[in-house]
């Protein structure tokens, strides 16, 4: 019986070519859409969980509340000796562990190549599960000279995986020191939230820096570096730890410190640490969940419309077989077999497109990491839960398409069957119900696509304050005792290069991944004197020269700039921009002193003393998820800060060719540093990567929704043109042309359209300003995106209609109303 169920199946495919390929790409399509984005969804939910006890490793993290806007702060960086109090003082605490992360030079064929790391404390690799290939976790960094690094880092610096007591020499400040390979580990997973491939033991942190900064890291409960990690014992609770922080911070900051700033200490457990965005650090990755909710939401609407349309089309190739099924009635078929062969068919049909939708989704898995921009690991075949799910959808799919059908057309007699007034029949509601969700679903994407395009197209236009547009960022390593001195003979130098316009040497480091913005710049706990509560607790530094303002096109508003004469810095002048000057309420600033404000507890601030010679227009130098800030220049030659960047801007003409002499010149100066350029631009859009990745895979996912509910409608289509094709061949006859043809069947569907813009209109307007609130400038929500929206879908629709319309149109009215 199966094989002639499947000979049925083969036979119909064949005849109904068109119908057959729609159906069962359709569904494909849409499965494998499905397949990868609930992959990736599985994939961003899995982060750390392969840590045997995620569950009970805990992050130490900290809020606070700006005292000047009463903006809420979320931070997981410490001090050092907190770290030690919280071992000393809680027994509850079995171990912890002190997580920090930076970059350092590692010296690989005679160039220093800057390569990111972290350092932990020796406890890391027993608590974390980062298994070694080679060497004990136990005993990796417990030595201050030994270095643990990944198999891919072993290759790249000796060209094999066991490289256990090999020297690296590494630079991390000045003095470059020979380390030993202590460990190799696996490669970190993707998904896991703490990124590495070399691991130093955590002392290394404080023991590499001047012996006065030693000394002060050491002690200082106000400089934080640091992140705290946690486990407690077994008869310990998080919540009863959470409970003693309040006294904790009382004892060590003082009751004022911390009622002022309404400081709350929690424990973080490692499984929530990468979908909250809110505690951003230079240790761990993390990522907006919401996101991931929302593709996964899209994935199942895919996988929905894809089933409607199977379901729809399947519908209407039905109705065009009365006679056939009447002829098998004739001939002594029974319900019961007329039934089965039906189910049989759509189980035989769905099982087709179910596994050319899992082929394609295999095949095109190795490619998703364009789409997504993350390395995964989509292996499909070996997913037991897949397999599953499969089953299930295909279970489900044959009972609820072929149901309908089997009982409605096996309970018709012969002479029905071949009467076939098919005029008479209506299309079920539900059907048009489900087709206007489709839309409704289809349509919000497509809004919320406009507006993603829309705010992303703002933020990388607005006006920031400063021109990033051909501005280079070289990185100079700021440990090095003559890192000013290079920095001042390579800016010289380099406006000697045909094609550079200014340089500017400053103590910030532009760099990708500064949590800060495109710059980690100094925050300096300053007051004046006539308005202590004001500014708040820090303000943003940056150490710079004259040309500063030049090089980055920033606008002096009133005062002067700091002086390009030599020697003639005055070691008390500092430049602010507009945002401090509004939040002194100064009318008059030039010439105000700043005095550091007493309930500091015997911080001093660095500016204490310093008088403002200017003010500079605002400038963002964090991103536009941030306010702006009010910030403090001083002159870098001034203050206790060595370089970090030197800035060059460059003219549009010869870019390359400019580029490659600023590299042959750092060579001749700095032959061992290792060459770091970056465009400036290129930081600021990377800024909103997360936000240009998501728009790009919802904006494709959108597109696949669209066109899998043009599926559905061109099966509604069918049904309809079906429907009315003695109607169509009447006014034929009475010379109704393909155009009134056109308008009357594309009228209802141009109504199913309008009622999905309806019901999606407020639901995009919500979901769209939910998703604006993060930003603190933004697009303003007006109409433009929801009319896009609504013309692109019903456009796309029109031409599908258009096809089942002109082919109803141009069939021969005589052969439409004959009745065989």
């Amino acid at each position: 019986m199966f094989r002639n169920y499947l000979k049925i199946a083969l036979r119909n495919l064949k005849k109904y070519k068109i119908d057959s390929f729609i159906s069962l790409s359709g569904l494909a399509i849409g499965l494998c859409c499905c397949i990868i984005l609930i992959m990736y969804v599985r994939f961003e939910w899995s982060y750390d969980n392969f840590h045997t006890n995620n569950d009970s490793i805990y992050r130490l993290t900290e809020q606070t509340v700006n005292s000047r806007n009463n903006e809420i702060r979320h931070n997981t960086v410490h001090p050092y000796p907190q770290s030690i109090a919280l071992e000393e003082e809680f027994p509850e605490i079995k171990t912890l562990i002190n997580i920090s992360g930076g970059s350092a030079q590692f010296l690989k064929d005679g160039k220093y190549i800057l390569e990111p790391i972290k350092l932990a404390d020796p406890e890391f690799l027993s608590e974390f599960t980062f298994p070694l290939i080679y060497g004990d976790s136990k005993t990796a960094l417990s030595n201050v000279d030994n270095i643990v690094i990944t198999e891919s880092a072993a290759n790249k610096y000796f060209g094999k995986t066991n490289a256990v007591g090999e020297l690296m020499t590494i630079r991390l400040r000045d003095e470059p020191k020979d380390f030993m390979v202590a460990g190799i580990a696996k490669d970190v997973p993707a998904n896991s939230s703490i990124q590495f491939n070399f691991l130093l033991p955590f002392e290394n942190q404080i023991s590499s820096a001047p012996a006065k900064e030693q000394k002060t890291l050491r002690e200082s409960w106000y400089i934080g570096f640091l992140e705290t990690w946690i486990t407690l014992k077994e008869d310990a609770t998080k919540k009863d730890l959470e409970a003693k922080f309040p006294a904790f911070l009382e004892r060590h900051y003082g009751n004022s410190w911390v009622e002022r700033n309404q400081i709350k200490y929690a424990l973080q457990p490692l499984s929530q640490v990468y979908f909250n965005e809110n505690y951003r650090s230079g240790v761990t990755q993390s990522s907006n969940k919401t996101y991931s909710l929302i593709l996964g939401s899209i994935a199942l609407v895919i996988l929905l419309i894809a089933g409607i349309n199977f379901m729809s089309l399947t519908l209407s190739r039905y109705t065009s077989r009365y006679h056939e099924i009447g002829i098998r009635k004739t001939v002594g078929a029974i319900r019961h077999q007329i039934k089965f062969q039906i189910i049989g068919e759509v189980f035989i049909t769905c099982s087709f497109a179910i596994i050319l939708g899992i082929v394609l989704a295999e095949l095109l898995a190795p490619f998703s990491d364009v789409l997504f921009q993350k390395e995964l690991d989509l292996s499909l075949i070996s997913d037991p839960v897949l397999w599953i799910s499969v089953l299930g959808l295909l279970i489900i799919l044959t009972l609820i398409t072929s149901l309908y059908p089997a009982v409605k057309i096996s309970g018709k007699n012969a002479t029905s069957l071949f009467s076939d007034d098919r005029s008479a029949q209506k299309i079920p509601m539900l059907i048009k119900g489900l087709i206007v969700v489709q839309f409704g679903l289809a349509i919000t994407l497509m809004i919320g696509t406009y507006v993603m395009q829309g705010q992303i197209n703002f933020i990388l236009n607005k006006d920031l304050g400063f021109n990033p547009e051909n501005v280079v960022a070289v990185e100079i390593n700021s440990e090095l005792q003559n890192a000013l001195k290079i920095g001042q003979l390579y800016s010289t130098e380099a406006e000697r290069i045909p094609g550079v316009l200014s340089t500017s040497v400053t103590a910030g480091e532009y760099r990708d991944f500064s949590e800060y913005g495109i710059v980690d710049i100094g925050m300096a706990q300053m007051m004046s004197s006539t308005t202590l509560t004001q500014l708040g607790d820090g303000i943003p530094s940056e150490a710079v020269d004259a040309q500063y303002l030049q090089t980055m096109d920033i606008e002096l508003l009133t005062g002067v700039n700091f002086s390009k004469q030599a020697n003639t810095f005055p070691s008390d002048e500092i430049i602010v921009n507009q945002a401090f000057v509004d939040a002194m309420g100064w009318d008059n600033p030039i010439g105000q002193i700043l005095e550091d404000k007493p309930e500091n507890q015997g911080w001093v601030g660095p500016f204490d003393g310093k008088k403002i010679i200017g003010v500079i227009e605002n400038y963002h130098f964090k991103s536009l998820y941030d306010p702006l800030q009010p910030m403090v220049l001083q002159h870098i030659e001034t203050g206790d800060q060595n370089p970090g960047t030197i800035l060059v801007r460059l003219s549009s003409d010869r870019m390359s060719e400019t580029v490659s002499n600023l590299k042959s010149l750092w060579n001749s100066i700095a032959e061992q540093e290792a060459f770091n350029l970056a465009f400036m631009d290129d930081m600021v859009q990377r800024q909103y990567n997360e936000e240009i990745r998501w728009n790009r895979i919802i904006r494709i996912s959108s597109m696949a929704s669209i066109l899998l509910a043009c599926f559905g409608l061109f099966g509604l289509s069918a049904l309809v043109a079906q429907r009315r094709i003695k109607e169509i061949g009447i006014r034929k006859v009475f010379g109704a042309s393909i155009k009134n043809i056109l308008v009357l069947i594309s009228k209802d569907f141009v109504l199913l359209v309008i009622c999905g813009f309806a019901i999606s209109a407020p639901v995009a307007w919500y979901l769209s300003n939910q998703w604006l609130t993060g930003f603190s400038y933004k697009i303003d929500l007006d109409a433009l995106p929801f009319l896009y929206g609504g013309l692109t879908v019903l456009l796309i629709a029109l031409t599908t209609v258009s096809w089942q319309s002109v082919k109803a149109a141009l069939q021969n009215p005589v052969e439409n109303l004959r009745n065989e």
